[in-house]
């Protein structure tokens, strides 16, 4: 028989081991690639003049060109573009192409078009090709799985989207010259579609032949869209305070205005309040197949069917104001995945939409965006703050279903202000997201 002390100490270190099993279990798992990214960051976005555009909705128009025409500290010059031989992981643009360099809104000017070395061989003055880091501000891809980083447009931007082929990347620019642009998605080209005050995330058409945002003075936001070779730029609504934009695969356009929730055709006709909501705000957007809508308001996450009906509390945002890309659909439109939490704190959380099955997918994190295969959450992690009041952010993926598992994707550097992003490419094999830019701007919420 064993000694009393012998039992003792034999039943200590079965409990010891129990523990660790147990602590085990919930360990984050983190792959590194010991590649850099930022923080996210206020951004002092200024006010622009306070008159207001003198056209009516539906008109073309060609609103006044900035009186700063120099190039900003940002490194994009305001209207002209640049033709770059196409680099790796992208779609290329065929050799030889130019793009008209003067959207509507820049001064009268012949097209620019500037040819270069390949990707990877581009001089360093073009900021544009493959890269080890992400330190310096500007729009970047990358594959999922931490290979292929490449600078797509140098310099502060904010809210890259990718058009429905992947060909191309619209963000907004808030500099001296605050306006938005696109991009070639290889950084080949680039043009301004609509000089003013960013006033939301940039969406395309559902054919990628348009794309429309919140457009702003500093003081007032409407809607407008305008063709992707900066063409034809239309204002939709004369509210002055819309704050989101969503774009359906159906072809219906919802925007946030008045706290309230509404939708118009393409071409601005046909407007209607789609839900009489309470403090809309920001967060909008509708599932892949278009046959529902989600939106912010008031700390909740809502959802509905796209015409309005059954409307329902999903989920508390514990108290998080959301920002434009705060929620994002499931490919299957079963789910959302979006961000939560008080004060300092963020995580990402996964509901249904009914509101049921809500749980945490990721701890110190924001900004998801769900893959094509629906398996995986690109997320900007939100990590202590540093000296500085610097934060540890890095791009990673998350498991929906599983809030242990963490797979980095770009690990941070210091003093780089991550802005906005990731977002899949709708095949899924890269990533986009922004550094050095703005994550927020446009109105103040309703009833502020």
């Amino acid at each position: 028989m064993a000694s009393p002390v012998l039992t003792r100490v034999l039943s200590a270190l079965v409990a010891a081991l129990f523990v660790g099993a147990v602590v085990g279990a919930f360990v984050v798992d983190e792959g590194e690639t010991n590649l850099p990214l930022g923080e996210p960051a206020d951004v002092d976005l200024g006010l622009g003049d306070d008159d207001e555009f003198d056209y009516e909705p539906g008109e073309d128009f060609d609103p006044p060109a900035p009186t700063d025409t120099s190039i900003p500290e940002t490194g994009i010059t305001p209207g002209t573009g640049t033709t770059i031989a196409s680099g790796p992981g992208t779609t290329p643009s065929p050799t030889g192409t130019t793009r008209t360099t003067a959207g509507p809104s820049a001064p009268a000017q012949p097209a620019t078009t500037t040819t270069t070395q390949a990707g990877p061989s581009a001089p360093p003055s073009s900021g544009v090709g493959s890269t080890s880091s992400a330190s310096d501000p500007g729009i970047y891809t990358i594959s999922p799985d931490g290979t292929g980083l490449y600078r797509v447009v140098p310099g502060g931007t904010g809210f890259p989207t990718w058009s429905p082929d992947g060909s191309n990347i619209a963000f907004g620019v808030p500099t001296s010259t605050p306006r938005y642009m696109i991009a070639a998605s290889d950084g080949s080209s680039r043009i301004t579609l609509a000089n003013g005050q960013v006033g939301s995330a940039p969406v395309f058409s559902p054919d990628g032949a348009r794309v429309a945002f919140a457009l702003g003075n500093g003081n007032s936001y409407d809607l407008h869209s305008v063709s992707v070779d900066g063409s034809g730029l239309r204002r939709l609504t004369t509210r002055g305070d819309v704050s989101g934009v969503a774009w359906s695969s159906t072809g219906q356009i919802a925007f946030l205005s008045g706290g309230d929730v509404w939708t118009m055709a393409a071409d601005g006709g046909g407007t209607r309040m789609l839900v009489d909501s309470d403090r809309a705000y920001r967060a909008v957007t509708f599932s892949p197949n278009g046959g529902r809508i989600a939106w912010y308001a008031a700390d909740q996450v809502w959802t509905a069917n796209a015409d309005g009906s059954q409307p329902k509390a999903a989920a508390d945002t514990e108290g998080r104001v959301l920002e434009w890309n705060d929620i994002t659909w499931a490919p299957d439109g079963t789910r959302l995945a979006f961000r939560s939490g008080t004060g300092g704190v963020s995580r990402v959380r996964v509901v249904g939409f009914d509101g049921t099955n809500n749980h945490v997918a990721a701890d110190e994190a924001q900004s998801p965006d769900w893959s094509p295969g629906g398996n995986r959450l690109a997320i900007f992690t939100a990590g202590p703050v540093r000296e500085g009041a610097d934060r540890v952010a890095h791009l990673e993926l998350a498991d929906p279903d599983r809030a242990t598992f963490r797979q980095r994707v770009l690990d941070d550097e210091p003093d780089t202000i991550q802005s906005s992003g990731p977002r899949y490419s709708r095949d899924g094999g890269r990533l986009v997201f922004a550094t050095g830019g703005l994550d927020r701007g446009g109105p103040n919420p309703p009833g502020s």
